[in-house]
């Protein structure tokens, strides 16, 4: 199981995402909150469902960026430089990015 960043296609379907495994989660979280990086609060609920407006995305941006230069493990760091690739296509092309738990 994971819980996926999605931006949607036209037709509704999942067009790019971001798994993250139940342990990256766990490690983004605690990072998060250590830093008070609260544009993530949306991602919080391992189960939940949530939508990401496009307006909200230039400061998760800068939140992802700056728990990048704070993460050690490999596996967070992987993370989020994926979200943060995800993030910058999604302000490209002027989307709303979706949190889907599985």
């Amino acid at each position: 199981m994971s819980l996926d960043l999605t931006l949607l296609g036209t037709d509704g379907a999942p067009e790019r995402y971001v798994p993250i495994s139940d342990r990256a989660h766990s490690e983004l979280m605690l990072l998060a909150n250590e830093c008070g990086a609260n544009s993530l609060a949306p991602f919080q609920d391992y189960y939940g469902d949530e939508e990401v407006v496009v307006e909200a995305l230039p400061k998760l941006s800068q939140e992802l960026q700056m728990l990048r230069s704070r993460a050690q493990s490999p596996e967070l760091l992987r993370l989020l430089s994926e979200l943060d690739g995800l993030v910058a296509y999604a302000l490209t092309t002027r989307r709303s990015l979706h949190v889907l738990g599985d």
